[in-house]
């Protein structure tokens, strides 16, 4: 029972679970915190990083494919 501020007098039943939703669970919070917690360019960086890094693969892989879709002189 809640007493509510517009009508002092009148208690109104609050369902608990009906707001139970709205709120995050603790492990998805304590995943936000950590994530707030890292500096933006030390993200810029590791995203940089993962562009670079499938760049690489690209040109690693893209010749060999390449060759592979090549009719053989046979």
């Amino acid at each position: 029972m809640v007493n509510v501020p517009a009508r002092p007098r009148s208690l109104l039943e609050v369902v608990l679970m009906k707001y139970a939703r709205l709120q995050m669970p603790s492990w998805k919070t304590g995943i936000l915190k950590i994530i707030r917690a890292i500096p933006a360019a030390q993200i810029r960086d590791a995203l940089f990083l993962v562009i670079i890094l499938l760049a690489y693969i690209a040109l690693l892989v893209a010749p060999i494919w390449l060759s592979l879709m090549m009719p053989t002189g046979s």
